[in-house]
């Protein structure tokens, strides 16, 4: 599912409790906007998603999109397989968002190269403007920057208060699914 850009105000938005800590989902009635993570209490969290939705916090209610979302990242998170397929409206330049549309289909268990996604778009040479577009993947989780690694392998850049660490957690979990398959 492709990313699109929307103009609208997000409206939507939920703060939930996860080990990785308090995360915040951002949305409309129809699409994604943006998940902040990890916070260590509420209160933070919530001044974050008051400060991006422009002190709008509204509730997302049992079967919004919002909700859902949350509730599959919860599972993602205990470990569950969990396709993110939900709309995404996304604001970035269309740089960003080409790299953001390849990533977000690295299948789960699989990473990826900044170059190699450089190479996909077409321009080898892009191997930062990957790792900026990254840094500003406003969907973590979702679109999952931390699949892409450096190309010797090794977990480098991944933004957040734990950087790396959360990086390989998240493929830590993911590596658990696939071994859970067979």
């Amino acid at each position: 599912m492709d990313i699109f850009v929307d103009k609208n105000t997000p409206s939507i938005s939920e703060v939930f409790f996860t080990d990785l800590g308090w995360i915040g989902v951002i949305g409309s009635s129809n699409t994604i906007n943006k998940i902040t993570f990890p916070y260590d209490n509420r209160d933070a969290a919530e001044f974050s998603v008051k400060t991006l939705t422009k002190d709008v916090l509204n509730r997302s209610k049992s079967g919004d999109i919002v909700s859902d979302t949350c509730q599959q990242i919860l599972l993602y998170l205990e470990g569950q397989e969990v396709i993110f397929d939900q709309p995404l409206a996304l604001v970035g330049t269309d740089f960003q968002i080409k790299a953001w549309n390849i990533v977000r289909n690295i299948p789960i268990g699989e990473t990826r190269s900044y170059s190699r996604i450089a190479e996909t778009i077409g321009n080898p040479k892009a191997v930062r403007a990957i790792g900026n577009a990254m840094k500003y993947n406003p969907v973590p989780i979702l679109i999952p920057c931390h699949r892409v690694i450096g190309k010797d392998g090794s977990m480098t850049g991944y933004g957040g208060k734990f950087g790396t660490g959360i990086k390989a957690k998240l493929l830590s979990i993911e590596s658990d699914m696939i071994s859970m398959r067979y």
